[in-house]
């Protein structure tokens, strides 16, 4: 999970615009208007407390500033390079057919991988990504249960 706390991100259209605060109001960012009116802005800059979503009143993209692709990649790419890699193993392996099922958890993201090749061998994978997430003290003594001391 990428930190957006003290960061100027430029965005390069509005769909990456509204991914974006989208994300940022996830993490508990906030805004004078709503997200919809900010879609069309192109520079963000999101401050460390309070948690804020601002807009520079002109088009100045500092030195520092982040783009959108540099944080989060570039979904279609991504998606290319997956496939890409995907359809290698299939050839090198001689499977002709392979499935990727994925769905979204709280603490991470669980699926498998299936593969299937035409004298009828199959291969499947179970697969699991966990999630960054930021844990209080209260929630780990939930997750736990019992009291936790932390200590440095």
């Amino acid at each position: 999970m990428v930190d957006l706390t003290g960061k100027f991100i430029t965005t390069t259209t509005n769909e990456e615009s509204e991914s974006l605060l989208r994300m940022a109001s996830a993490r508990g960012y906030r805004t004078d208007i709503g997200l919809k009116a900010l879609v069309n802005n192109r520079l963000f800059y999101f401050s460390e407390f309070p948690k804020w979503i601002s807009t520079p009143a002109y088009f100045h993209s500092p030195d520092n500033a982040y783009t959108y692709q540099e944080l989060f990649g570039e979904e279609d790419k991504e998606m290319s390079r997956i496939l890409s890699d995907s359809l290698r193993f299939c050839r090198a392996h001689g499977y002709s057919l392979f499935r990727i099922y994925v769905d979204e958890e709280t603490m991470a993201f669980k699926g498998k991988a299936i593969a299937k090749g035409i004298s009828g061998d199959r291969k499947e994978i179970d697969l699991s990504i966990g999630k960054p997430i930021k844990l209080s003290k209260a929630d780990i003594e939930l997750l736990v249960g019992c009291p936790v001391e932390i200590v440095s």
